[in-house]
């Protein structure tokens, strides 16, 4: 113990008998380490994390364009997404998804939020469960709703009996059925 504190009151005289040289190995030494950390959080992000689907190697995204010069995604129709379930046999199951800004009214003024319409089977195919709540089922209807899990927390403060509630997005009535975990995040383009 007496040789290390020999060591670092040694390591500390040299420091300030050259402080230029010093402050540029101190600067160095902290841009290197907060680069490294940076850069392994964004491989960690996009290459280390597995994605909180059931086996994501399997699954695959089909969508539609507007045109070959307009490249932006459109909504492909419901009779196209009911042939592309039926023609295509390599596809176990089919599911739909689009994302537009809707408004939504809990309480109070109404405000404008991203919702993603999906088809009934969208999240058993991923194998995503709700935190709290439920799921949608098979034979439900177009009025039921899941609460991602950051909206829950905003406009619930987190309150479990959320579910069975109803909320209203642009005029018409949803039933909450179920609060999507934290860990669940698709990033899908708004369509305009």
């Amino acid at each position: 113990m007496i040789g290390l504190r020999e060591d670092v009151q040694y390591a500390c005289r040299s420091l300030l008998r050259t402080p230029t040289f010093s402050v540029t190995v101190i600067l160095t030494l902290a841009l290197g380490i907060g680069l490294n950390t940076a850069i392994f959080s964004v491989v960690r992000a996009v290459l280390l994390k597995p994605l909180a689907f059931s086996d994501p190697g399997r699954l695959m995204v089909v969508s539609g364009r507007l045109t070959r010069s307009e490249n932006r995604p459109v909504l492909l129709s419901g009779g196209m997404f009911r042939r592309i379930s039926r023609a295509v046999p390599a596809f176990e199951q089919v599911a739909a998804v689009a994302t537009i800004r809707q408004n939504m009214r809990v309480v109070g003024l109404p405000e404008q939020v991203q919702v993603g319409w999906v088809s009934g089977n969208f999240f058993s195919l991923l194998g995503v469960n709700a935190e709290e709540g439920r799921r949608f089922r098979g034979d439900e209807g177009p009025g039921a709703a899941m609460l991602g899990h950051a909206a829950w927390r905003r406009l619930f403060n987190g309150d479990p009996a959320t579910v069975g509630r109803s909320l209203t997005l642009d005029g018409f009535t949803y039933r909450i059925v179920g609060i999507l975990p934290d860990s669940f995040h698709v990033d899908l383009p708004t369509l305009p």
